[in-house]
């Protein structure tokens, strides 16, 4: 998949002038087409690929992506910025903060499917860890992130970051001296430069192989590649900086120095390395005085022990010297570096101390607080249970005294309907019974038709108040109501009432009905009559039935009637007032149904 990738590419693209050229033409043409998110888009890609080209103008490329994308308001332009600021830190020689800041980068353009610019971070990150300046290498990290930006780079179709992958993991396998591998990558990217309008990384490519060949003892291989970059150095279109063309030519020094160290001509390889020495000046113009430190020390071992092997121990003791005060300053630089990482860790724990310190003094105060809260709370609950207790307490007794009233009403009630019974018995009674006796001393025979009618009438009239002022008194509280219960006492009632009264009453108790407390038989009693009395007196019915039946949680009353329903009588108000005023002592219900020529039915359920 990839050759046949690299193969497209090779067969598509078309030559053109190298450099940042290319792209300022680019941005030229775009400026001039009409405002629009793919223009926009292309231009932001443009400044993008001019920050990466080895140029005087640098900055200058830089400062425009950002002023377009504030202009533009475009988010992947000021991230782009943002990741080449960050290039800051690495100058600052802070290479750890460097590398997390470009790995974040490239995983948040990898989750935004913006992995052409992934790969760039991620190349930038392998950079700084495979760079011989950074004081803790680690090369087969700096491979992984190699791998993962060719990776997004292909996935993008990015001839440009395709390249620059293939070069640094040509360079990767040409440092372990890997020369087939090495080879094979670089050959990738020289391929592809051939036909690639921008070639800035050619020399490097070109410098590279010519080691590679070099390493493989192919030495006219070798020169062809060194001749073909000496050739890009001198005639290429555009200017490099300093310190990239010191770079280009130490690869090519110490590429020959070293051949011929290795074979024992050390007069080349004097001739190489005073060369190589010579190239790496270009870091210190560039004021990059640690990497002339790293690339020189390569060139300064070359010399004082090729000058050594050819007994010339002055010049190989002034190199000697010079190579043992760089690594020496290495070293001071190295440990200086450590004293600063270790100093600001010391500052940072020193601050995460002193934060604890305060968390804590915070959290005891808070505890405190939680302390207080906590006991004010109890005395609060102790406060309210003893409160609560007094509560219950009164209700028990206000429970207690209730109770007692309601026994003394009970009892009071019973008194008085005794009361009332006796005296409408005694005297009332008495009344009737004596106008009964003299009605019956009058001679009936002596007088004429129409007085005797009136008297039969009268007498008729007389037996039936008497029989009344009977049944009423002994209705009000029969005198076995507290032996015999209700259920005794309605069946007595009901047959006393068939005989008296042209309304059939028809009485039903469950079998398990049994007693009751003495408050609620009374006053189910005093309901019966209450509503039995409004039956004879309104309602015209010839039948009535009264039910009574208990369950476990409940007692149900049923009065009902087939008279003529719905009937309006303000005379008696006061006697369904206290049906319900007795249905309600009893925290009961009462429903009352009644419809026009249709009768009446109460029912009244009483919790148990």
């Amino acid at each position: 998949m990839l050759f046949r990738f690299i193969t497209f590419i090779l067969f598509s693209l078309s030559f053109y002038a190298s450099g940042q050229d290319v792209y300022s033409k680019r941005l030229e043409k775009l400026q001039s087409e009409r405002q629009s998110t793919i223009r926009d888009s292309l231009i932001v890609d443009n400044l993008f690929a001019l920050t990466r080209v080895v140029s005087d103008k640098l900055q200058i490329w830089i400062d425009s992506l950002h002023h377009f994308s504030v202009r533009q308001k475009s988010k992947t332009g000021l991230l782009l910025w943002e990741i080449i600021e960050s290039e800051k830190v690495v100058r600052k020689l802070n290479f750890e903060e460097g590398i997390k800041k470009h790995l974040a980068f490239a995983q948040i353009l990898e989750k935004t499917n913006r992995k052409r610019y992934a790969s760039w971070s991620y190349l930038r990150a392998g950079i700084i860890l495979a760079r011989p300046s950074t004081p803790f290498i680690r090369k087969k990290d700096a491979l992984t992130f190699y791998d993962k930006a060719l990776k997004n780079a292909i996935n993008e179709a990015d001839t440009s970051e395709i390249i620059r992958s293939f070069t640094y993991i040509g360079e990767y396998f040409l440092d372990i001296k890997n020369t087939k591998e090495a080879i094979r990558n670089l050959q990738f990217a020289e391929n592809l430069l051939e036909k690639f309008e921008d070639k800035n990384l050619f020399p490097t490519v070109l410098a590279s192989m010519g080691s590679c060949y070099l390493l493989e003892e192919n030495q006219e291989k070798a020169a062809q590649y060194f001749a073909k970059m000496e050739y890009w150095l001198k005639n290429n279109p555009f200017k490099f900086k300093d310190f990239y063309q010191s770079y280009i030519n130490n690869i090519q020094y110490l590429g020959f120095a070293n051949y011929y160290f290795d074979r024992k001509i050390y007069q080349k390889a004097i001739i190489y390395a005073e060369k190589g020495l010579s190239a790496v000046q270009g870091f210190k113009q560039s004021d990059n005085k640690r990497s002339y430190n790293t690339y020189a020390v390569d060139h300064l071992k070359i010399l004082y022990q090729s000058y050594a092997k050819l007994n010339n121990f002055q010049s190989s003791f002034r190199y000697l010297e010079e190579y043992q005060h760089i690594l020496n300053e290495n070293n001071q630089n190295e440990l200086n570096q450590k004293f600063q990482e270790l100093n600001t860790k010391y500052q940072t724990e020193q601050k995460e101390l002193a934060i604890k310190t305060l968390e804590n003094e915070k959290i005891n105060s808070d505890l405190k607080n939680q302390q207080r809260i906590k006991y004010f709370l109890v005395a609060i609950i102790l406060s309210l249970l003893i409160f609560s207790g007094y509560i219950f307490w009164s209700r028990q007794k206000l429970s207690q005294k209730n109770k007692e009233i309601t026994t003394a009403m009970l009892k009071g009630q019973t008194t008085e309907r005794q009361r009332v019974a006796a005296d409408l018995h005694d005297n009332l009674g008495s009344t009737l019974s004596s106008l009964r006796f003299s009605m019956q001393a009058i001679n009936k025979k002596k007088l004429d038709a129409e007085e005797q009618e009136l008297y039969t009438n009268i007498e008729e009239n007389l037996e039936k108040a008497y029989n009344d002022v009977r049944l009423l008194s002994h209705n009000l509280l029969p005198e076995e109501f507290e032996k015999q219960g209700l259920t005794i006492i309605l069946q007595g009632f009901v047959r006393k009432m068939n005989k008296n009264s042209t309304t059939k009453f028809d009485l039903k108790i469950s079998e398990n009905f049994g007693r009751v407390d003495n408050k609620i038989e009374f006053e189910l009693y005093s309901i019966c009559l209450e509503l039995v009395n409004n039956i004879i007196k309104h309602s015209k019915a010839t039948e009535a039935k009264i039910e009574l039946s208990r369950s476990e949680k409940q007692i149900k009353l049923i009065v009902s009637d087939n008279g003529i329903g719905v009937f309006k009588n303000d005379s008696d108000g006061k006697g369904m007032k206290n049906v319900k005023a007795r249905v309600e002592s009893l925290n009961g219900t009462w429903d009352l149904a009644s419809k026009e020529n249709q009768g009446t039915n109460s029912q009244i359920n009483i919790p148990i």
